[in-house]
């Protein structure tokens, strides 16, 4: 998409399959929990990550922290 900045978050997609591994949650299954298709949900992984509502829905589901799911250092 044109003029769209693209952020990348370091270690992102490898801390939120991590909590779909931990958690024996599929990308499919999680995918229909909060509300979008696995492709929809994945297509964030080659422009830097999925949209806030989905990652708030996401964090909810895998009962983790969004800081972590981030990155975020406190």
């Amino acid at each position: 998409m044109k003029g769209r900045a693209i952020y990348r978050i370091e270690g992102f997609w490898e801390r939120f399959d991590q909590a779909c591994y931990d958690r024996n949650i599929t990308k499919k299954e999680l995918a229909r929990r909060i509300g979008c298709n696995r492709k929809t949900l994945y297509e964030g992984t080659n422009s830097g990550t999925p949209n806030a509502l989905y990652i708030a829905r996401a964090c909810n589901v895998l009962n983790i922290s969004s800081d972590w799911l981030l990155g975020v250092k406190v």
